[in-house]
């Protein structure tokens, strides 16, 4: 099964997620270190390739939450 992944940076760091075409399987909390995020991401989904357009409402949803937005998620789940 394809999986691709997206790192996005928030007010408390890079925080990254997996998807399948089916959904959301992986979110990571924020890191500091962008390649260190990619590394824990790697190591849990080692064939996903990144995709910098994947779930954009996903990645707004999280940059607001971690901004200290209230926000609703909505994305199916895999």
């Amino acid at each position: 099964m394809e999986l691709r992944f997206r790192t996005v940076r928030t007010a408390l760091g890079y925080v990254g997620f997996v998807a399948s075409p089916r959904g959301l399987r992986w979110v990571y909390l924020p890191q500091r270190d962008p390649a260190r995020l990619r590394d824990m991401i790697r190591k849990d989904a080692p064939t996903a390739t990144e995709d910098h357009h994947l779930l954009p409402r996903l990645a707004d949803a999280l940059c607001r939450y971690f901004a200290g937005e209230p926000v609703e998620f909505d994305v199916p789940l895999d």
